[in-house]
């Protein structure tokens, strides 16, 4: 994968591996995730939800979502997907988004020995963190997706809504770092504030200062992990004015100060 500051840049639409961690940095990426459970558990921290993956559960974030996993050890399957990998749910995928965001995969038995058949197949098949076959994984994938579809309750998104969405989402990811507010934006975007920020609420179910402090406490958290920069020099070069803002949005969003996240550091790539 390239990482261009939060934003993951998957080499390929199809990406299954079998772990024992997931990731505790925070991302987001054009390709929806789902994450499967099946022994240990974990909390799943999405845009301003959280959601308890345990044993049975599936997870699925949607594209453009941000997204971290705390940091406990457990048994998971990884899958990370295109919709043009999906050819029956490809316009579903394109123009949905699920009502839920977490389900029990024992309630469907098909879907149950489908999700066990394809954990069958890790164990017997691939080591530790090995990426499957493609062609296998798109098999499974696609019937996963399937069996669990009805479950996640897809509900249609607003395709305009959307375009709009994903317009101020480009925008704040090649600004985040400036100041960026709704008189900005509107300037920018050629919308009114109010209709700006009511659309992008409505389609992403966060706020637009949400997601731009989440654009920059994910850089913070990169740079945290790799650089030696201060922690105070960190908070102006990913756009907070003071030191103390820095701190108090780190702490909300990551349930840690951002010395405590650089000692802990980056442990695992999922």
């Amino acid at each position: 994968m390239i990482m261009i500051g939060p934003y993951e840049m998957k080499k390929y639409s199809l990406d299954c591996l079998n772990v024992d961690h997931l990731s505790n940095a925070p991302h987001l990426h054009a390709e929806w995730e789902a994450i499967i459970c099946f022994s240990g558990s974990t909390v799943v921290h999405m845009n301003d939800a959280s959601f308890e993956l345990e044993p049975n559960k599936i997870v699925l974030v949607s594209p453009y979502s941000f997204h971290f996993y705390e940091e406990n050890p457990g048994d998971y399957i990884v899958m990370c997907f295109g919709t043009d990998i999906m050819p029956i749910l490809k316009k579903q995928f394109a123009k949905e988004r699920p009502k839920k965001n977490i389900i029990d995969f024992s309630a469907d038995k098909v879907l149950y020995d489908t999700v066990m058949q394809f954990k069958k197949l890790f164990s017997t098949s691939y080591a530790e963190g090995d990426r499957i076959d493609l062609t296998i994984g798109l098999s499974y994938v696609n019937l996963i997706m399937l069996f669990a579809k009805p479950l996640f309750e897809f509900v249609p998104i607003d395709y305009e809504n959307a375009n709009i969405s994903r317009r101020v989402m480009d925008y704040c990811m090649e600004n985040y770092k400036q100041d960026v507010s709704l008189e900005i934006l509107s300037k920018a975007l050629g919308y009114s504030k109010s209709y700006i920020s009511h659309i992008f609420n409505l389609d992403m179910q966060m706020s637009i200062t949400t997601f731009v402090n989440w654009m920059r406490i994910s850089e913070a958290c990169n740079l945290l992990r790799s650089s030696p920069e201060s922690v105070t020099d960190i908070a102006h070069e990913v756009g907070f004015g003071s030191l103390r803002a820095f701190n108090r949005t780190f702490l909300s969003f990551m349930s840690q100060s951002p010395s405590d996240y650089r000692e802990n550091g980056l442990k695992y790539d999922y």
